[in-house]
């Protein structure tokens, strides 16, 4: 039972790794804010710079708009290479921003800088989910 527990954990540690270095082919950097952990590979490092830019206004846009009581730290990681444009917000293990570091295709486009209004977007998620009363 020893040996499958090991070689099970063996497996999974394997498969992480795999599972990583899909996404990224570089070694990640982070740019810190007073909000936010951007974290990133040097390929989206245009993409950090512009969120490093202008993430923690928008963050004080939406705790005025939220009269927040209490401020939040969110992780941000940027993912290049992906097939296509689109971001997520998950409190599924601990509460991050996943942005899919990808050109939008013409079709899509809405706003000039559409990356941003993403990371708006997938930020007023973020702390809607976690806005708490002061009872809880």
């Amino acid at each position: 039972m020893k040996r499958f527990i090991v070689f099970f954990n063996l497996v999974l540690l394997l498969q992480i790794n795999i599972f990583a270095n899909a996404f990224f082919n570089s070694e990640l950097k982070v740019l810190s804010t007073k909000y936010f952990d951007i974290i990133y590979p040097e390929e989206s490092k245009v993409s950090a710079q512009l969120l490093y830019e202008n993430a923690d206004s928008y963050y004080e846009i939406l705790s005025k708009k939220y009269k927040l009581e209490q401020e939040y730290r969110f992780p941000v990681t940027l993912i290049p290479n992906y097939d296509m444009f689109n971001a997520y917000f998950s409190t599924y293990g601990y509460n991050r921003i996943v942005m899919f570091d990808t050109r939008c295709n013409d079709e899509m486009l809405v706003f000039k800088d559409d990356f941003l209004k993403v990371f708006y977007h997938e930020l007023t998620h973020a702390i809607n989910f976690n806005i708490r009363n002061k009872f809880w």
